[in-house]
């Protein structure tokens, strides 16, 4: 496949999970995916540019220094206000690379199971980290607004027992899930790579035929 027949081809049949694709459907979109992210922040940060003037009013509104804290450790939906096309862009080619790798183990004569498994997988362990990240970032909203309006009260994280237990806790589940995602997508490589099998198969007929 071209670059332009992939990008064509794996729009049309994102909801398709049957028959067989070649490792060029998949590589393709791929870069189209990645060009499309460079374009998708160029843009995010062109708008933010744009609204640069009443982002900053915003933020001189807030009367006390840990409300810009709070802003920002209080949630995710500040995130999506920043970098709305990069999230949009994201989440609309999530489906068509999903089934595109389906298609893809089946080209390798195997099942999509152990695939869809990885990336449910690498999905869960993403989303277990940014939840427990921001609940990091209120403890330590926590601990910051605690030290600024009491002096007598520890002025690092490492002076202050849940400060320390919640960052040692943070560092040991964010490795975890980071090892977790880095396998995943080291078995999804791999099992993108692979060459399909010649000739026909117990699911179509070979793409490159």
């Amino acid at each position: 496949m071209t670059f332009g027949e992939a990008i064509s081809h794996n729009l049309r049949n994102m909801f398709r999970f049957a028959g067989r694709d070649p490792r060029s459907s998949f590589w393709w979109y791929v870069l189209f995916v990645v060009v499309g992210s460079i374009v998708a922040n160029a843009i995010d940060a062109s708008l933010l540019l744009l609204r640069a003037d009443s982002f900053l009013n915003m933020m001189e509104s807030l009367e006390e220094p840990e409300q810009i804290l709070e802003l920002f450790a209080g949630g995710p939906w500040i995130y999506f206000t920043l970098a709305p096309v990069t999230i949009i862009w994201s989440v609309i080619n999530i489906v068509p690379l999903f089934s595109c790798g389906i298609r893809r183990r089946h080209d390798c004569d195997k099942s999509g199971t152990a695939f869809a498994i990885i990336c449910l997988l690498a999905l869960v362990s993403t989303v277990v980290a940014t939840i427990y990240m921001f609940q990091f970032f209120s403890v330590m909203m926590d601990f910051a607004m605690t030290s600024a309006q009491d002096p007598n009260f520890a002025t690092s994280p490492f002076e202050d027992d849940e400060a320390l237990m919640s960052l040692v806790g943070f560092m040991g589940i964010a490795s975890v899930l980071s090892l977790v995602q880095f396998v995943a997508g080291i078995i999804i490589l791999i099992m993108m790579a692979s060459k399909g099998t010649d000739g026909p198969n117990q699911y179509g007929e070979d793409p490159l035929a």
